[in-house]
């Protein structure tokens, strides 16, 4: 009887094994890839962008501020190489995204995919925000799929939000018509709001001209904010608004401020201050004229000069040389015995102007004594 047990279950054996054979020698074959994401040309399965920044292209990481609208992306697609692809599912296919609910400066979220049959894939999307922030999530997403989108309703807890897709159907390897994803929206939170300062020169926003050697008023007010830096052609503390001058300037100057709080630091801001440079002017005069004047032979006459608009420099030449005074001087011509016409050029970054004077020398014999 055992005999006959062992034959029947040995005839058992053989059966399955002439069966399974039968089925590759059919051409079937079993699955050896079924998984989500596994194809070379999926996408990264969280990305992210700023819609209150109008940034249009997704990524990840981002940085955003305090009050930001931020749309979060969770990608899937179910990829197989089984040749019975068309009947292949991901049963029950939830997309999750996790998230810190601590305030963070450095918000890390976590999407996930899975199926009831197929292994569960994440990936890290980072958020970058100017002060310590938390994500306040809706309850609502948008779900593309198959060239359509639609609104679904997720599921909110502490830390996650999700969505329940169904059974999804699975793409043969290089095909990605079955490629979809979740768009989630959270707003930053503004619990901190970053600070912001605003720097006028002359109460205008710059940049600003004014003339040479006088002063602008520099004047600044903040929000949010409970210290101020100035940096550039200023520096030091300064308190979240006031004013001050710049002082006489000579030359163009910068100035920047940044404010501080506890939602960060504000953005720089900046104000110019450009010099008017005019053109020189210049008066060159002999005894206190203008010239022509006449003086008596081997005597002196004194120059003179002025100027205007801040020149640079100025030289002689003519009847003298050499570099004068700036912005006025005197000298003697010495004695003369001849004409000398003295010439005197002032310049700055504006041009130059010139002035002359004429010094004739009188050559004339006293009166003979009387005839004897």
């Amino acid at each position: 009887m055992l005999n006959i047990f062992l034959r029947r279950v040995s005839s058992a054996k053989a059966i399955a094994l002439i069966a399974v054979l039968a089925v590759f020698t059919a051409g079937y074959t079993l699955a050896s890839v079924l998984g989500f994401n596994v194809m070379s040309g999926d996408q990264e399965l969280v990305r992210m962008r700023d819609a209150t920044q109008g940034v249009a292209t997704w990524g990840d990481p981002i940085s955003a501020n305090a009050g930001d609208q931020i749309r979060l992306m969770v990608y899937y697609h179910c990829g197989t190489d089984d040749p019975a692809w068309t009947t292949v599912r991901a049963y029950n296919t939830v997309v999750r995204l996790e998230f810190p609910t601590a305030q963070q400066t450095t918000i890390v979220t976590t999407g996930r995919v899975s199926a009831n049959n197929l292994s569960t894939v994440s990936d890290p999307g980072t958020i970058n925000v100017s002060s310590s922030q938390k994500l306040n999530f809706g309850t609502d997403a948008i779900w593309y799929h198959d060239g359509t989108s639609q609104n679904v309703t997720t599921t909110l807890g502490n830390g996650y939000i999700q969505v329940n897709l169904g059974d999804l159907e699975c793409d043969y390897l290089n095909c990605y018509t079955k490629a979809g994803f979740v768009v989630f929206s959270a707003a930053v939170s503004s619990i901190f709001p970053a600070p912001t300062v605003d720097l006028l020169a002359n109460s205008q926003q710059g940049p600003i001209t004014i003339p040479y050697n006088t002063a602008a008023t520099l004047s600044w007010t903040s929000t949010n904010a409970t210290s101020c830096a100035a940096s550039g052609d200023w520096s030091g503390a300064r308190a979240t608004s006031g004013s001050e001058s710049t002082g006489p300037l000579t030359s163009s100057k910068t100035y920047y401020i940044v404010c501080a709080g506890p939602g960060g630091n504000s953005p720089q801001d900046s104000v110019g201050v450009t010099i008017q440079v005019l053109q020189p002017t210049v008066d060159l005069l002999a005894n206190g004229q203008q010239g022509p004047i006449t003086i008596n032979y081997n005597t002196a006459a004194t120059l003179s000069w002025t100027t205007t608009n801040n020149p640079t420099t100025c030289t002689a030449s003519n009847g003298w040389s050499g570099s004068k005074s700036i912005p006025s001087g005197s000298e003697s011509t010495g004695l003369l015995t001849v004409h000398r016409t003295y010439v005197l050029t002032c310049s700055n970054s504006a041009g130059s102007a010139q002035d002359s004077v004429l010094v004739q020398v009188l050559h004339c014999l006293p009166a003979p004594p009387p005839m004897p």
